[in-house]
């Protein structure tokens, strides 16, 4: 079964709560790397990357949409 944008962003929400010491940009991409792991390798390192940068979540989040479908 392939999993949607919405499995992905639904999995982010309930990881989020159960790995108390995640930040939100860490469990993003740990999250991608499971759903959609050629998408997450485009972003590995990059300016987009919010692993260690919660302030690059917005911009992720138009990259991750924008090219979800593509990537699968």
């Amino acid at each position: 079964m392939d999993e949607t944008l919405d499995d992905y962003l639904y999995e982010v929400i309930n990881k989020y709560e159960r790995e108390g010491d995640w930040r939100l940009g860490q469990t993003y991409f740990n999250v991608l790397t499971e759903f959609n792991p050629r998408l997450a390798e485009q972003v590995r390192g990059s300016a987009l990357d919010p692993f260690y940068q919660d302030i690059r979540i917005v911009e992720f989040l138009a990259f991750v949409g924008e090219n979800w479908r593509e990537s699968k």
